[in-house]
């Protein structure tokens, strides 16, 4: 049972239990307005911030790293090439300073070696000082199995089609001589048509 509740009386000003008529005046009581409850209001919640999307690479980084691959793979292919590439045949060059005998202008005869690849060649340049030189001859000898061909010029460094002296057999050896030469540069050319390896050539001065 709950607890008793003591109103006053609109009429007699008395105090009266509550209820429907005053005990004491037997006034109407007025009736207590039913409080409705408070209406719940949802209480506020904090903003929730957006989901943030997936951290990756852009569109824009996968090109540049695709191109990256591509790049150093034609690198990779061009060294490759390169170093696959045949090594053309070296010319070699030799200027010679022939030595004299004292009291004499006469050249010595001369031994000299040289090494020619397939197809490439070798150059020599001996000089002529004694007006009286009556012979100068060039003997070429090459290894078996192989095709040396042996042009001079003089002044000038000779090739296959212009020359004025040749000596071109089917053969690894060849020779040239050149009865009473002027005094000056000859240009030696040693050449390879089929084959290579070492080679020797023996140059002699007979003098008059």
């Amino acid at each position: 049972m709950g607890a008793l509740t003591i109103v006053i009386c609109p009429n007699c000003q008395k105090n009266t239990p509550e209820g429907k008529f005053c005990e004491q005046c037997g006034a109407p009581l007025p009736v207590a307005p039913v409080q409705a409850p408070a209406p719940a209001f949802p209480q506020p919640q904090p903003p929730q911030a957006p989901p943030q999307a997936k951290k990756g690479m852009s569109t824009l980084g996968w090109v540049l790293v695709i191109f990256g691959i591509l790049f150093l793979v034609i690198i990779f292919f061009a060294a490759v090439g390169i170093m696959a590439a045949p090594t053309p045949a070296i010319t070699t060059k030799t200027t010679l300073t022939p030595t004299t005998t004292t009291g004499y202008s006469h050249t010595p005869s001369e031994t000299l070696y040289g090494h020619v690849d397939n197809g490439g060649s070798y150059r020599i340049t001996t000089t002529i000082r004694d007006p009286t030189t009556s012979l100068y001859s060039i003997r070429l000898v090459g290894p078996q199995n192989t095709d040396f061909d042996l042009y001079v010029q003089k002044g000038l460094d000779p090739t296959s089609h212009n020359y004025d002296y040749k000596s071109a057999g089917f053969s690894p050896s060849e020779q040239i001589d050149i009865p009473y030469p002027s005094v000056g540069d000859y240009h030696i050319l040693v050449t390879s048509v089929g084959g290579s390896g070492d080679f020797v050539l023996y140059i002699t001065y007979k003098y008059s």
